[in-house]
């Protein structure tokens, strides 16, 4: 099996961006800027909201575009990664 096909939970992530990005107050652009500081589009972004996993390629890359490494956001990034 490809290393691609590892899944990784994305609550962290969410928990992450809550407490990183936290929804304004009447601001109404909290996807814009949540999918801008991940580097990807407002569409993906408001998908990504309601997936349960992602591979552990997407996370990798995610966390990196927030200037983080993955073992910030995931705690147990090695234990999930390394199979």
């Amino acid at each position: 099996m490809s290393r691609n096909y590892y899944w990784i939970p994305t609550e962290p992530l969410k928990e992450y961006l809550d407490s990183a990005f936290p929804i304004g107050r009447n601001c109404g652009h909290d996807n814009e800027r949540r999918s801008f500081a991940l580097g990807i589009s407002t569409g993906y972004y408001k998908r990504l909201k309601y997936r349960n996993e992602i591979s552990w390629v997407v996370a990798d890359r995610l966390a990196t575009n927030l200037g983080r490494h993955p073992k910030e956001i995931w705690t147990d990034w090695y234990e999930l990664t390394d199979r």
